[in-house]
């Protein structure tokens, strides 16, 4: 392993500890259904990292599950913050 992967995963370390901290902020602070809504967007960031840094492309089938994850809680947060008001 070379020092510029060893840069890397610290890097992802710290963003990772960054995330799981201000989540559990935003948790306290704002409704679930929103800050949930958020947290989803990790699978774009996934697939963007895939392509662009790891040269693997999405099959159909990884579209398709994504595209369900995201349409279902987009559904279930408007649905959450429909029933507030």
């Amino acid at each position: 392993m070379t020092s510029y992967d060893m840069a890397l995963l610290l890097l992802l370390c710290i963003c990772d500890f960054s995330a799981v901290c201000t989540q559990q902020l935003a948790f306290q602070k704002d409704s679930s259904g929103f800050v949930s809504m958020i947290g989803y967007t990790s699978i774009v960031y996934g697939f963007a990292a895939d392509f662009f840094i790891f040269d693997v492309s999405v099959n159909f089938y990884q579209a398709i599950a994504s595209a369900v994850i995201i349409m279902v809680n987009l559904a279930t947060t408007y649905k959450k913050l429909k029933s507030k008001q």
